[in-house]
């Protein structure tokens, strides 16, 4: 499914995953590999309608789940004008729900298994 919205970056995380610490000398950031960018909508209406749809389908979504097992939807600063959108290219294992359903990682990727004891693919 895509879904195209018209927005003004105000925020992002994306590759490569690197901060500065406060010497200024860049650290790798692996724990999360994740990406993210935060649109605003400039208070326009078509924003606003966007954002509105996206609810709906989220609380269509939500349905379908025990209460409470699926994230709220909303920007992570509360502003109803924002939009946050992230994704993961790998999950801590501590995070993961016993028993739930990940890809391994490919022997090429990962030939010692290392990365399995503590990491999984987000599917």
């Amino acid at each position: 499914m895509v879904f195209t919205i018209h927005g003004t970056i105000t925020a992002k995380d994306l590759p490569p995953i690197v901060i500065k610490d406060r010497t200024g000398i860049v650290v790798p950031r692996f724990k999360y590999f994740k990406q993210s960018v935060r649109l605003n909508g400039l208070d326009t209406a078509e924003f606003k309608e966007a954002i509105a749809a996206g609810k709906a389908i989220c609380d269509v979504f939500d349905m379908a789940f025990a209460e409470g097992q699926l994230q709220e939807w909303g920007s992570t600063d509360g502003n109803d004008n924002n939009i946050d959108i992230t994704n993961r290219y790998m999950t801590p294992i501590e995070e993961v729900i016993l028993g739930e359903e990940h890809v391994p990682f490919d022997t090429d990727i990962d030939p010692k298994g290392m990365l399995e004891d503590k990491w999984v693919y987000d599917l």
